[in-house]
Order: C-alpha cells, then sequence, then structure tokens
C-alpha cells in the first residue's frame, strides 16, 4: 500500500501548494481509516518541504521520475517514508528509497546500529537511520520477485535534514 503516488512534478506542485500534509493525511484515512496525528502531519510537511528542494533545485532528476511516499511494507508494520523510480540515462530500472528524519544530532553508541537522539524531550536509544533503510532493502530483495530477478538497481540512504 503507497499513500502517496505521482511524479516529481506532482509532487513539488502539491508541496508548493502547501497541500502535501492534507493529501496525505486524506489518504491514509481514505484507504486505511486511519487518522494521523498532528505530530505525523507535520513531520510530513516539514520532511517533505526539504526533499521537494533536494529534488527541484538544481537536482538532475527528471520531472517525470516516480515518487511514493508512506509505501507499507506487506507482512511488516514497516513504512519506508520516500522513493523515488525511473530510469537513468543507460535506461536502466532504479529506485531510491530515502528514510526521512528531523533530527538535530544523533550521537553513537557502541550497539550495532543503534543511536542516540532526542525524543519527546529525552534522549533514547533507536535505530540508526541508515540501518533502518538497509532492512527496507533487505525486505524488499528477499521477498519482492521483481526486486529480486530483475537488474533493478534499488539505492537506500537516510536524509537527515535538520
Amino acid at each position: 500500500m503507497i499513500i502517496y503516488k505521482g511524479t516529481v512534478d506532482s509532487f513539488s506542485r502539491d508541496v508548493d501548494t502547501n497541500a502535501i500534509h492534507e493529501i496525505m493525511r486524506d489518504s491514509l484515512l481514505a484507504r486505511l481509516n486511519w487518522k494521523a496525528k498532528h505530530s505525523e502531519q507535520m513531520a510530513w510537511k516539514n520532511s517533505l518541504v526539504a526533499m521537494d528542494q533536494v529534488l527541484t533545485k538544481g537536482s538532475k532528476i527528471p520531472g517525470d521520475a516516480g515518487v511514493a511516499i508512506e509505501c507499507f511494507i506487506p507482512q511488516s508494520s514497516k513504512r519506508m517514508d520516500f522513493l523515488i523510480s525511473g530510469k537513468d540515462e543507460n535506461k536502466m530500472e532504479n529506485l531510491f528509497i530515502v528514510e526521512l528524519k528531523q533530527w538535530e544530532y544523533a550521537e553513537k553508541t557502541m550497539k550495532d546500529g543503534v543511536v542516540k537522539t532526542r525524543f519527546g524531550g529525552n534522549i533514547v536509544e533507536t535505530t540508526h537511520p541508515s540501518y533502518q533503510v538497509w532492512s527496507y532493502f533487505s525486505l524488499l530483495r528477499s521477498f519482492n520477485e521483481y526486486a529480486y530477478s530483475s537488474d533493478l538497481f534499488i539505492q537506500p540512504c537516510a536524509y537527515l535534514h535538520n
């Protein structure tokens, strides 16, 4: 299940009109009967404005490249934040999985794949964003026939825009 699907151009228009978080909210409600909390809507608004800047300001990503937001991974409770899809100059299929974080900082820990950051006024241990997005990549490669058997190039990355 994908909550938002469009192109770079349509995504940018939805961000520019300040409607992206409302579109996401309404789609989540219509598809899953799930009411997004105000904090989740504000996270979408802030992070998606940052992604729009990356995609449209000096980027070589074409306007007809695909954009998908909040892509649920079947048989799990995991959601991929942001996906960009399209073909490169050699006509090879590409998929970029982006984990978005509004963190202002993260501290290293001695634990593999774990960092410390601030949530709700407290410093807590949580999954490293790069490990988180790598786990999504691994799930796709392992359990999606097309991702497993095709020449699709999948690149996971994290974007901590604050």
